[in-house]
């Protein structure tokens, strides 16, 4: 039994959890942002956005007490998107699983890297993943009922245009195209004035095509949600 030690922010639970039942892993979560639960066979699941609100030694001193007690323990470490996240308890650990790709540090033999997954709640009970995905069979999605989906939109965008130039150049050549186009315009990552979770899915899966313009680095979050 795998134990998924959650200390952050679940944004990537389900996807995590995909993952993790595709692999035919038994594995059981336990939230814990105080660093406290210690367990044989962990995973400890970190983002950077909250370590970079801890000193470095909490987290040390957590990692350190595995293997003091003997216990087999890997870290899950999300959200380096900068690449600027500290790795110097990489050593220390027996596994390091990142969903953001680093050339010298997946040449490293116990470092793995993953894509980024969808938002948590994408496939909710009720709400239809594809048949053949791993969250089809956590969600119960993929088979009989729930949603159906037109592509009614030839394509569409969600996201910021402002200092982003070749998104307007983007957007400016997808209007001329045949078709109905969606366009939502958000102000900042997560605005509060965008689409929920399951409007954005809709969305998605009522669109032909999803545009992607190239983000600060190489990797664009709707390539990730268009994967499902």
């Amino acid at each position: 039994m795998l134990t998924l030690i959650w200390t952050c922010p679940d944004w990537e639970v389900d996807w995590i959890s995909e993952i993790l039942a595709g692999a035919s892993i038994e594995f059981q979560i336990v939230y814990d942002k105080h660093l406290q639960h210690l367990a044989p066979n962990s995973l400890v699941a970190l983002s950077q956005n909250d370590e970079r609100n801890r000193q470095p030694q909490v987290l040390a001193r957590y990692l350190l007490r595995f293997r003091q007690r003997g216990f087999r323990v890997g870290v899950l470490h999300m959200s380096d998107e900068d690449y600027s996240a500290p790795t110097f308890f990489y050593p220390w650990v027996d596994y390091v699983i990142r969903n953001h790709y680093q050339l010298h540090l997946a040449r490293l033999p116990h470092v793995l890297a993953i894509p980024l997954g969808y938002k948590k709640g994408f496939w909710a009970p009720g709400n239809t993943a594809p048949a053949n995905s791993g969250a089809a069979a956590i969600t119960g999605g993929g088979g009989g009922g729930g949603e159906k989906h037109e592509r009614k939109y030839q394509w569409n965008f969600v996201g910021q245009t402002h200092d982003k130039p070749t998104r307007k150049t983007m957007l400016a050549a997808a209007e001329e195209l045949p078709g109905e186009g969606f366009l939502k315009l958000t102000q900042y990552w997560n605005d509060s004035s965008g689409l929920s979770t399951r409007d954005f899915r809709h969305v998605l899966l009522s669109s032909h095509f999803t545009l992607c313009p190239r983000y600060v680095y190489v990797w664009d979050v709707r390539c990730i949600h268009l994967r499902v």
